[in-house]
């Protein structure tokens, strides 16, 4: 038996898929044209980039000199010229010679014209190109000037201030104050010490201190008076003192614009028991001179701190010593040669007292 073997079919070749001539051109023309779309797309963007930073660049640019041009503004010193194109002005010195320096912003007016810069004499530069519009504007007040000269001296002496001592709880055999604040060389001192009860005999003022009157009034009340013109070098403090322990009160008065010399033209003393306490009269001699009116007192009977009751007198001082004794100061000034007359302290009631009037003498030019 024989066995038939059939034979297959042939097998046709497998085609793989692919285009055509015409295909391929229709393909490329389509692309060209995208390309050269998407081209034109990219340059135009780029361009539009290009202008933005460009305006971006300019308004920065402009700014910056703008605000330039206000700094050198509020740096003047004095406006020469103020209209609505030019503004021409000095400034502290920019250029390092120690001299002011002048600056001028100036536009002709006509749109499109550059703003020119010039520094002193200098050759005008282009500061702001373009410019479409510009107007410098003005607020312009006016201020009253106040008058900062400084007032020569007055021709008569000044009282400058003082130093004092009372209030105290305790007796003592001496007294120490210092200076005045603000003392200086051939300025006057005028040093007064009222202590209670009859000291005189041992009382003692300041080494170098002049006494101009020592006096005790019905041994209840023991005053002095000194005076010193300030040296180159001062201590500390300056001494009073006496044998017996008893209660003090001190002051030194500093005045300034005395005569050189000697500054007392006159003095008067007074005492005696009285609520009213005068100091005497006596006479300037010298126009713009002070009357120093002084005085201690027993007792605290003064009418309040600080008041001495001296009428058409500045008061300068009245206190009271722990009860005891009490001082009081006060002085005006003679414009005119004259009998200067009495003056009268006041009190509570009748205490003893001794006074001074002291005539001083102002600076001669």
């Amino acid at each position: 038996m024989h066995a038939s073997r059939s034979t297959p079919p042939p097998v046709s070749p497998r085609r793989t898929p692919g285009y055509t001539l015409v295909e391929l051109l229709a393909a490329t023309a389509s692309a060209s044209i995208l390309m050269v779309g998407l081209s034109a797309s990219m340059y135009v963007a780029s361009q539009g980039v290009n202008i933005d930073r460009g305006a971006v660049s300019t308004r920065t640019t402009n700014d910056l000199l703008t605000k330039r041009m206000l700094d050198d503004v509020s740096q003047a010193l004095e406006f020469k010229q103020r209209t609505a194109e030019a503004l021409k002005f000095t400034v502290p010195d920019i250029t390092g010679d120690g001299a002011v320096d002048t600056v001028c912003y100036q536009w002709s007016g006509a749109a499109g014209d550059p703003l020119l810069y010039t520094l002193n004499n200098g050759t005008p530069q282009k500061y702001l190109t373009a410019v479409q519009s510009l107007s410098f504007a003005y607020l312009d007040r006016t201020v009253t000037a106040t008058d900062v000269t400084v007032a020569p001296a007055p021709p008569w002496p000044v009282l400058k201030g003082y130093s004092s001592f009372y209030e105290h709880n305790h007796d003592m055999t001496q007294l120490e104050l210092a200076p005045p604040a603000g003392v200086q060389p051939g300025d006057l001192l005028i040093g007064c010490v009222a202590v209670e009860n009859n000291v005189l005999p041992t009382f003692s003022g300041p080494a170098a201190w002049t006494p101009i009157n020592m006096d005790q009034a019905s041994n209840k009340v023991t005053f002095g008076v000194w005076w010193r013109v300030v040296g180159a070098s001062e201590p500390a403090t300056y001494r009073w003192q006496w044998a017996d322990m008893e209660q003090p009160v001190g002051l030194i008065l500093h005045i300034s614009n005395q005569y050189a010399g000697n500054p007392l033209t006159a003095f008067a003393v007074d005492k005696g028991t009285s609520d009213t306490p005068p100091c005497p009269a006596t006479s300037s001699t010298l126009d713009h001179s002070m009357v120093l009116r002084l005085g201690g007192f027993d007792g605290d009977e003064i009418t309040a701190s600080g008041v001495t009751g001296l009428a058409s007198h500045t008061s300068i001082f009245m206190e009271s010593g722990e009860k005891h004794v009490s001082l009081g100061a006060g002085y005006r000034i003679q414009t005119a040669p004259a009998n200067v007359g009495a003056a009268s302290f006041e009190l509570d009631k009748n205490e003893e007292y001794c006074t001074a009037t002291l005539i001083i003498a102002p600076k001669t030019n």
